[in-house]
């Protein structure tokens, strides 16, 4: 079986069928981190292809100094937030669809389906908890997303916003400040 290093390797010297396997292998997940960012199916499919065309165009750049997935999130994430900013609103977070899977456990949502009161509960705390993790400044924004949701490591979260391990924990630091902040109003009113 043939490296991933051999496949962009072959990638960059033109070769279609080897983009398309490397294509094939970080397509879904760089479409989940666009839309997590973006909010919108439609958008993060745009914005996967814009992902896809950038490093076709710049995979000659690659310079094997981190890992190739590093590098692919980098631009999806870049790409992600420059939409974001061109279009001048943040839609949230996807945190409705995927809910079940980051947020709360079987047991909760076979328990909330049989009780509708908990589950528009649940519903409306996911959108608080979108609109506010929103809000906060991008990097911050950033950090704590590919924590969270993606479960990166803080090394692999400084390699990916291309900054020090001791930024990323800053940024986190100050995230959760900030959540926390924002989030204690609700927490009083239950």
């Amino acid at each position: 079986m043939e490296s991933e290093a051999d496949l962009i390797k072959r990638a960059a010297e033109g070769d279609t069928g080897a983009f398309r396997t490397v294509f094939e292998k970080h397509q879904q997940r760089v479409f989940n981190v666009c839309y997590k960012i973006a909010g919108e199916k439609q958008d993060a499919e745009d914005i996967t292809q814009e992902v896809f065309i950038k490093v076709y165009r710049s995979l000659h750049l690659f310079r094997h100094q981190s890992a190739f997935s590093t590098w692919i999130y980098r631009i999806a994430v870049n790409l992600s937030f420059t939409h974001l900013r061109k279009n001048k609103k943040f839609r949230g977070l996807s945190l409705r669809e995927s809910a079940s899977a980051q947020l709360v456990s079987v047991g909760q949502c076979l328990s909330e389906a049989s009780q509708p009161d908990k589950a528009l509960e649940q519903e409306e705390r996911e959108r608080i908890i979108a609109r506010v993790i929103g809000s906060l400044p991008e990097k911050q924004r950033m950090a704590i997303l590919l924590q969270k949701y993606e479960e990166y490591s803080v090394q692999k979260i400084a390699d990916s916003m291309d900054c020090s391990i001791a930024s990323v924990q800053s940024l986190l630091q100050r995230a959760k400040k900030n959540l926390y902040t924002k989030l204690l109003p609700y927490v009083k009113k239950i």
